[in-house]
């Protein structure tokens, strides 16, 4: 709803899974994006993305085919039922915000994860590239050969 949205504190209120509710912040090139579709699409109340024509709210079906679609414009999913959807950029952003902070309770709470079980399996597979490069480092792991001959 438009009036769940507070542009002097930049922040979106959201009812997530279950009913979850709260207010999350937005980054700036997010709060600018809104703007400008409200400059384009002014609206006082009544949902903040809704349909041109009807005016009704988008469902969450029809958000993911635009965010689908943008993924696909901008070369990141490639073909159909390849994994790249919204729900993936949910996982790809809590990896990285677990990656960032390297406090599992601290990331769980930021990316609003409720459960331990649910977020888990993140905490299992946060050593990325460049992290595992870092721990390796220069080290060797050859067996040394025994010398021959006598």
């Amino acid at each position: 709803m438009i009036e769940d949205l507070d542009i002097d504190r930049r922040v979106l209120f959201v009812v997530g899974k279950g009913g979850f509710e709260d207010w999350l912040p937005m980054p700036l090139e997010a709060l600018d994006a809104v703007t400008e579709y409200l400059s384009e699409y002014p609206a006082q109340n009544g949902p903040l993305f809704r349909s041109f024509t009807t005016g009704r709210a988008l469902t969450p079906a029809w958000i993911g085919r635009l965010v689908s679609r943008t993924l696909y414009d901008a070369g990141v999913k490639v073909r159909a039922y390849d994994g790249m959807t919204m729900h993936s950029l949910r996982h790809r952003f809590t990896l990285d915000v677990l990656e960032s902070v390297r406090d599992p309770n601290l990331a769980r709470k930021a990316t609003r994860h409720r459960s331990w079980s649910g977020f888990q399996p993140y905490t299992d597979a946060t050593v990325g590239v460049e992290t595992l490069r870092e721990i390796i480092g220069e080290r060797t792991y050859a067996t040394p050969r025994p010398a021959t001959g006598a």
